[in-house]
């Protein structure tokens, strides 16, 4: 381990209003954790006369020449950056595996950086996507000189968005894992030739890394291998946060279109319920890089949908790290609403006490014979789909990349698609939205990928959100396999995330299921073999069940439309 360096450089960087402010580097700085592994960080100081200054941290896997951002635009305006390279990274002791120790070493990284004294004692962080993770761990670690936190588009828990969504392991991370196959990110060169979405099919999964990168990954294996969360306890910080004393005032920003958007939101409620530090949720239509243009694949959201997420750190960081007030605050002394959550139709921001507003309306649409309705339907009805694992689509766009319309038609024997009759006056629907099935397949375990939807009055079908799935086995919790039992019906419940969206009169709200969404998720055999190894699948005929004493339907809350005025 390199011995930290003890020359300052002096360096220049662009300040807010463009003058050369003197910034000071420390690199290679050792910072020891609890169990005598050494992470190296470097340290990014203003001038001397600004000392001692609250600190903003970031713990990032790629490298601390990648973040190199970050102290040009937080130094400038007083305050210390420190960049950490994870655990196992850039020169670091230990292993990597992503997230299982950053808990502990968040807490620790925050704890030694308040205790500098060219420290205040209060400490932020920021960052996006990992870096945004790595802040969730640390604010659940309860490290009491963690003031704030800044994620943009965060993971949260293992098993319910990264690496496994609802359950699923995401087939697209061998792609990530590949490109930090060397001690810092690399997306300088082309993936391998075989990187192709036909390797991704290959079975046993456990040979996907060799079949798709050329390369053999630990970490691939590690997840591979993993059956239920009860295999990877560390991946979990509910139970940490629900017992700490001190929990820091979060910004938790996400995008409609992130693949891990579910986390935005269930980060933002978890750390609320805690009701010790303010939370506050910004979420527009944007993907995970947080790409600010107003477009998304082939829908232009309009002006309103770029919003200027360094201006919204430098407030949130000036109240928690400085104490200075914002005359546009809220009454807690926030400095902006509690939420921000962009309604797409509409194309503008509802600004709101919380979430679900306090006045919007729980609305509930019922599975019926013939679609969606406000009522339960009075004569028992079924709609059924299926699943072949050996006939995977590949050539359909399933991250909407390039347009939000849905490629499968009504009458897919693979997908189920329910639709409301039209809205007689336009609705503004918003999350939380929950879908609560009832769900027979002739196998012993299948996936539901949900996703709301708009029908025109054309009758064009256009996709409002990514997909939500969720492996059934895991409806009692993702830590416990519950087997289906072939032929009889069961209750799933599951969230579909954040939604806002203003539907025009004459269209229709629709929900649509599959059982497959490969080649982003790894297919579900039906077999319940194990993971790393199972190489045979079954058709999984899955049938929805409503009225006769079945329940069947989607819940969200209708939000007055004169709330968008407030915007």
């Amino acid at each position: 381990m390199p011995l930290a360096s003890l020359v300052f450089a002096a360096l220049l960087v662009a300040a807010p209003d463009d003058e050369p402010v003197p910034l000071r580097v420390q690199r290679d700085v050792e910072v020891p954790m609890r169990d005598g592994a050494v992470l190296l960080t470097d340290l990014w100081l203003p001038p001397e006369e600004q000392l001692p200054a609250p600190a903003i941290l970031v713990r990032s896997p790629y490298g601390r020449a990648y973040e190199q951002a970050f102290p040009a635009s937080w130094v400038p305006q007083g305050y210390a950056v420190v960049v950490q390279a994870v655990r196992g990274r850039d020169g670091n002791d230990g292993d990597w595996m992503p997230w299982e120790h950053d808990l502990e070493d968040g807490h620790d990284a925050v704890a030694w950086v308040a205790a500098q004294p060219w420290c205040t004692g209060r400490v932020g962080m920021a960052g996006g996507s990992y870096l945004g993770h790595t802040q969730v761990l640390a604010a659940a670690s309860d490290a009491p000189a963690l003031a704030c936190i800044a994620p943009f588009c965060p993971g949260s828990d293992g098993f319910s968005d990264v690496p496994f969504t609802g359950g699923i392991l995401n087939l697209r991370l061998i792609g990530w894992l590949y490109a930090c196959r060397g001690s810092m990110l690399d997306l300088s060169g082309e993936y391998p030739s075989s990187a192709r979405d036909r390797n991704l099919a290959r079975l046993p999964l456990a040979d996907i890394d060799e079949a798709w990168a050329g390369m053999r990954s630990d970490i691939w294996q590690r997840w591979v291998r993993v059956e239920s969360l009860a295999d990877m306890p560390d991946l979990t910080v509910w139970d940490r946060l629900a017992s700490a004393e001190h929990v820091p005032a979060g910004l938790h920003v996400g995008g409609l279109w992130d693949h891990e958007s579910m986390a935005t939101r269930r980060n933002f409620e978890r750390f609320a319920t805690r009701g010790v530090g303010h939370q506050a949720l910004v979420f527009g239509p944007w993907p995970h890089s947080l790409d600010m243009s107003t477009r998304y694949a082939d829908v232009d959201y309009g002006p309103d949908a770029a919003v200027d997420l360094m201006e919204l750190q430098a407030r949130w960081f000036a109240r928690w790290l400085r104490d200075d007030d914002d005359e546009d605050g809220d009454a807690d002394g926030a400095p902006f609403p509690r939420v921000q959550v962009f309604a797409t139709g509409a194309n503008r921001w509802l600004r709101l006490d919380d979430w679900p507003a306090a006045d919007a309306a729980p609305r509930a649409f019922h599975v019926t014979a013939d679609g969606l309705a406000d009522a339960p339907p009075t004569d028992p009805a079924t709609h059924a789909w299926t699943h072949d694992p050996e006939r995977p689509s590949t050539a359909r766009d399933k991250d909407f990349a390039r347009t939000t319309r849905l490629w499968f038609a009504h009458d897919d024997p693979d997908a189920l698609v329910l639709v409301t009759e039209p809205f007689e006056e336009p609705v503004l629907l918003t999350g939380p939205a929950e879908l609560e099935l009832t769900l027979a397949s002739d196998a012993v375990d299948t996936d539901l990928f949900a996703l709301l939807v708009e029908v025109d009055r054309r009758g064009r079908a256009r996709a409002l959100q990514r997909p939500s799935p969720l492996r059934v086995r895991f409806r009692e919790g993702a830590d416990r396999v519950v087997p289906l039992e072939p032929g009889t019906p069961h209750r799933v419940r599951w969230d579909l995330g954040i939604v806002a969206h203003e539907f025009a009169e004459g269209s229709r709200l629709g929900l649509a299921l599959r059982s497959e969404w490969f080649p982003t998720y790894a297919r579900n055999l039906g077999t319940l073999e194990p993971m790393a190894t199972a190489t045979e699948g079954v058709v999984q005929r899955n049938v929805l069940h409503a009225g006769g004493g079945h329940t069947s339907m989607l819940r969200l809350h209708e939000v007055p439309r004169a709330r968008l005025d407030d915007g």
